[in-house]
């Protein structure tokens, strides 16, 4: 087949056939033809070209004219008019100035984040805003610093703007508003959690400072606690005390009084003492004269031997007298029996005092020492006597010589009379004072058994009152109780301050505690609960250590008090029972030895003249029978005093009952075996009473023999001259026992004067007593008083204590709640200020407003430029040639040459947006290829509508525009829109080719752009799918009637 491209379709080319060969044309030929023809419509037309070539760049032109308008707007806002009036004063808050607006004026106009101009007051402003000068205007109150700092309020920056003018500049004054709202806000809360951590931090120190309160305050407790326990021992020691200082007190008054009437014995004896020791002087007296008169008998007896002989007769007279002698002897021995009843008598009564003597063993060791010294005088007596007795030989003598004797009995009956009546004086005197002594010692055995008892309910007293540790324990526990309350209050301060300075802060964190993880409120109640309480009972506690402190002081006072008097209590005890009673009683024993001496010398003497006389009596019968009788009874005499001596202790029995008084704690025994020998020596002494009185009654008939024999006086004076120097002999011992008995009387002055002195000393250790009693019993009343005090004190102290340990477990509870309630690590102002900041990360990178904004505008203006493409042609217009050109190809055809348009148009918007505006591109090959498809796809749906409608449909190409900008989300998100435009946002191809772009320029939508790509492929297979639809709306005309839309 051959033809020119150029000519003419024929008939049969219409028809479909070959001209040669008359059959239908091919697909391929029409397509051909159809293109053909379009494109004709350029053929010597430049300005259809131009016009083409100006639509294609028309997207373009409005893409990058906006764009370019609002590329970056927010980095010019610099140059964006705005007013600023500041009229801020300036305040001071807690010595610090403040004048925050003209900091806020003087940072702005640095800044410069709008171009602010100042104003004088807020009219001026509003009439700025009135003219279109400016488009709005930050106006600072004049209270603004005052409210901002105190947090009394909140400080406003009002903002006044016109809407009108520019929405957008609007705002972005009320952003530029929050911004420095947000930036003052900022400041100020970094100044006031500043002051806030501050004031944490001193909350922390006061914490501190409780902390050490509380450790002082358990120190203090503790030392509390042990001066309590120890002074309620001191109280419970003194209390079961004082019954027993009463009971010994009682005892003491007892003994006291047991004192005084041994006492009043011992005067009475005193004074029968003085008395016998009178009657006692003058038997001396007449002893003395009686010795006188016995040294002057015997020189008229050796004068007058040569008168013997004729003084028979007067012997023979004088044996009446004799008999008379004898028989006052007898009665003498009778008054020895009696003697020795009353001894065997106070022997039992002794061995019954024994244990009395027991608690006094001073005094009793003085009396045995005493009673050994005596014995040993009584058996140097007894031997003297026993010495004095004539032997056998001198008998003899004495008969040989009793003529002789009998020219001087006159003289020696004198002389032995004025002798007995002084010897009978004595023994009077020596019975008295012997009663005299017996009631004193019964009395002085009271009394030592009195200060016995007194002694022991002493040193039981001394025993169980507080010693000087216990004192000093106490005082220390007193000492420890003040320091304890010293250091409670030093804590009790403390806690004070720091409570204060905590509820300062918490006062101060307000609101902010909850922000913090403060103690909620009910605790910090509780805190102040514990800490009153506290408070209360460091103010009980204060209260009772005082009064704590007043009965210890008064203790201490009282105590010394009352040992001081039992120290002279005791000081007087042994005074009064080892000094001067036992002196008295020593001095009282040695007089009465002392004289017993004198006695037993006197009686040595008496018994040397009545042996003279035995002699005499012996030489004067030796006549007679009697003469024998007599020799019997002087034997059976000095069997009775060897009796007597072997009835006396043996020394070494004496010194074992010396032994025995000494250590009378462990020689009782001992003592009451000496007492009980010493019965048996007054019972032996009895029986040898009895053998003299039998000795006597044969001396009484041996006198009355001498009398019947006096007949034979004669023979017997040849023997006078020995009997003479006999009798002068005898007459010299005499005198010599004369000398003892005088120092005997001596010393028993001298004893009773150191019996006086030891009485007045007893009288002074009983005064002693007396007033030791005294302030013991003061000592004991302050006592009780002191201890009642002090029991008081200790119960209010107890109570306080209580409260005390209460208080502090209220406060430890809370300083432990607020302790762990405190913020741990250190806090930072800014952060406080700041506590939350956003942190942007960006999945996908756009800079600037206009690249934001590209993808919608790309959008928009391919849909503008493929409708402005279809502006060129007559869509539902053929040529009758093509008449019979299958519909479908038909329309394909019909949107080849338009799509060339849309190629070019997009083709530039995409090089003109990636290269003169350098927007970012995810995906370069995604980018082109998504703006193609794009194009197409609108391109399909816009001819497809005209196709149906006529050019009506390029109204509603126009329309459907404008729908899906509102609807495709290009702006703003279409979950902003409303309801309708968002449901429809997803059934609209300018949506996805939107998302698209944002996909391959972004990354968006994880730079999935090919799904979008699909979404528009079938927006345009859908709109060819309706240009089938548009059968009769096509129009056949003459070839040279056919033409583009426009007339070019």
């Amino acid at each position: 087949m051959s033809r020119q491209t150029n000519q003419p379709l024929q008939d049969s080319e219409i028809s479909g056939s070959s001209p040669d060969q008359g059959r239908r044309p091919g697909i391929v030929w029409q397509w051909k033809q159809l293109i053909r023809i379009e494109l004709a419509l350029f053929r010597g037309k430049p300005r259809m070209l131009l016009a083409a070539i100006v639509i294609g760049l028309i997207p373009t032109l409005y893409t990058i004219i906006y764009l370019t308008s609002i590329w970056d707007p927010y980095g010019q806002l610099s140059k964006l008019p705005a007013g600023l009036v500041n009229l801020d004063q300036r305040t001071t808050y807690r010595g610090q100035p403040y004048q925050l607006g003209q900091d806020l004026a003087d940072r702005l106009l640095k800044d410069r984040p709008f171009a602010f101009r100042t104003f004088l007051d807020e009219a001026s402003a509003r009439q700025a805003i009135h003219r279109g000068e400016i488009y709005f205007a930050l106006i600072v109150p004049p209270d603004f610093s005052t409210k901002a700092v105190s947090g009394t309020a909140q400080g406003t920056v009002r903002l006044v703007e016109s809407v009108g003018m520019n929405f957008t500049a609007s705002v972005l004054g009320q952003r530029a508003a929050g911004d420095v709202a947000n930036k003052l806000s900022e400041e100020i809360g970094k100044q006031r959690w500043k002051v806030i951590l501050d004031t944490i931090q001193q909350a922390q120190s006061a914490l501190g400072q409780l902390s050490a309160g509380a450790q002082k305050l358990e120190r203090g407790a503790g030392q509390l606690s042990s001066g309590l326990i120890q002074a309620a021992d001191g109280a419970s020691t003194l209390s079961r005390y004082q019954g027993e200082l009463a009971t010994g007190l009682g005892r003491l008054e007892g003994g006291s009084q047991q004192l005084g009437q041994g006492i009043q014995t011992l005067g009475q004896g005193t004074q029968k003492l003085s008395g016998g020791f009178d009657q006692l002087t003058g038997g001396n007296q007449q002893l003395t004269q009686g010795a006188k008169t016995l040294a002057q008998a015997s020189q008229q007896l050796a004068q007058g031997l040569d008168q013997l002989a004729s003084g028979g007769t007067e012997l023979a007279a004088k044996s009446g007298e004799l008999a008379q002698g004898l028989d006052k002897l007898e009665q003498g021995n009778q008054q020895l029996v009696q003697g020795s009843e009353a001894l065997v008598q106070g022997l039992g009564q002794a061995q019954k005092g024994a244990d009395q003597l027991a608690q006094g063993s001073p005094a009793l060791a003085e009396g045995v020492t005493a009673l050994t010294q005596g014995t040993q005088k009584l058996a140097q007596a007894l031997a003297q006597v026993r010495s004095a007795l004539p032997a056998k030989a001198e008998l003899k003598r004495l008969k040989d010589g009793g003529a002789e004797l009998l020219k001087g009995a006159g003289s020696l009956t004198g002389g032995l009379a004025q002798l007995s009546q002084g010897s009978a004086q004595l023994q009077g005197g020596l019975g008295e004072l012997s009663q005299g002594s017996q009631k004193l010692s019964v009395g002085l055995g009271k009394l030592q058994e009195g200060l016995g008892r007194l002694q022991q309910n002493l040193q039981t007293l001394g025993s169980k009152l507080p010693s000087v540790e216990q004192l000093q324990a106490l005082s220390r526990g007193a000492k420890a109780v003040t320091e304890g309350a010293t250091q409670l209050s030093a804590g009790g301060t403390q806690l004070h301050q720091g409570t204060a300075k905590l509820s300062r802060g918490l006062q101060q964190l307000g609101w902010l505690g909850g922000l913090l993880g403060l103690p909620p409120a009910g605790d910090l109640e509780r805190l102040a609960a514990g800490a009153e309480a506290v408070q209360k009972g460091l103010d009980e506690l204060s209260s009772g250590t005082q009064r704590l402190e007043q009965g210890v002081t008064a203790l201490t006072q009282g105590i010394p008090s009352l040992q001081q008097g039992i120290g002279q209590i005791a000081a007087a005890v042994p005074t009064a029972v080892a000094g001067n009673l036992g002196q008295g009683e020593s001095r009282l024993g040695q007089g009465l030895q002392s004289a017993q001496d004198g006695a037993g010398r006197l009686s040595a003497g008496l018994q040397s003249a009545q042996q003279g006389a035995g002699v005499l009596e012996g030489g004067l019968q030796t006549y007679t029978a009697g003469a024998s009788a007599l020799a019997d009874g002087m034997g059976q005499l000095s069997g009775a005093i060897a009796q007597i001596q072997a009835a006396l202790p043996k020394p070494e029995q004496l010194t074992a009952l010396e032994q025995g008084g000494t250590q009378v704690s462990e020689g009782n025994r001992q003592l009451a075996q000496g007492l009980s020998r010493l019965v048996e020596g007054g019972t032996r002494l009895q029986t040898g009473s009895d053998q003299l009185a039998q000795g006597l009654a044969q001396a009484t008939a041996g006198s009355r023999a001498l009398a019947g024999g006096a007949e034979r006086l004669a023979g017997g004076l040849k023997k006078a001259n020995q009997g003479a120097g006999q009798l002068a002999a005898g007459a010299q011992k005499l005198a010599k026992g004369f000398e003892p008995l005088g120092a005997g009387i001596g010393q028993l002055g001298q004893g009773t004067k150191e019996l006086s002195a030891g009485a007045k000393r007893l009288g002074s250790g009983a005064t002693q007593l007396s007033a030791g009693l005294t302030q013991a019993r003061a000592g004991a009343s302050q006592l009780a008083q002191n201890n009642q005090k002090l029991s008081a004190g200790l119960g209010q102290l107890g109570r306080g204590s209580q409260q005390l340990q209460n208080g502090t477990r209220q406060l430890s509870d809370g300083l432990n709640r607020f302790a762990q309630a405190l913020p741990k690590d250190k806090v930072q102002p800014q952060y406080m200020a700041v506590a939350v900041q956003s942190q942007v990360e960006k999945v996908d990178q756009v800079e600037k407003n206009g690249q934001a904004y590209a993808p919608f505008f790309m959008a928009l203006s391919v849909w503008i430029g493929a409708l402005m493409a279809t502006f060129l042609f007559r869509v539902v217009v053929l040529p009758e040639r093509l008449k019979r050109m299958p519909h479908w190809l038909q329309v394909v055809g019909k949107g080849f040459v338009p799509m060339l348009i849309v190629l070019f148009s997009v083709t530039v918007l995409a090089l003109a947006v990636h290269l003169g505006l350098q927007a970012p591109l995810g995906s370069t090959f995604g980018y082109y290829t998504i703006l193609v498809v794009g194009g197409w796809a609108f391109l399909s749906l816009i001819l497809a509508i005209i196709m149906l409608l006529g050019d009506a449909g390029k109204i509603l190409a126009v329309v459907l525009l404008v729908f899906q900008l509102a609807a495709a989300g290009g702006v703003f998100p279409i979950e902003l829109s409303p309801d309708f435009y968002g449901a429809a946002s997803p059934w609209l191809p300018l949506t996805y080719l939107v998302k698209g772009l944002r996909a391959t320029m972004f990354g968006s939508y994880d730079g999935e752009w090919v799904r979008y790509a699909l979404y528009l492929f079938a927006y345009g297979v859908l709109g060819l799918g309706l240009g089938l639809l548009s059968r009769r709306r096509w129009a056949y005309v003459k070839e040279h009637e056919y033409g583009p839309a426009l007339d070019l």
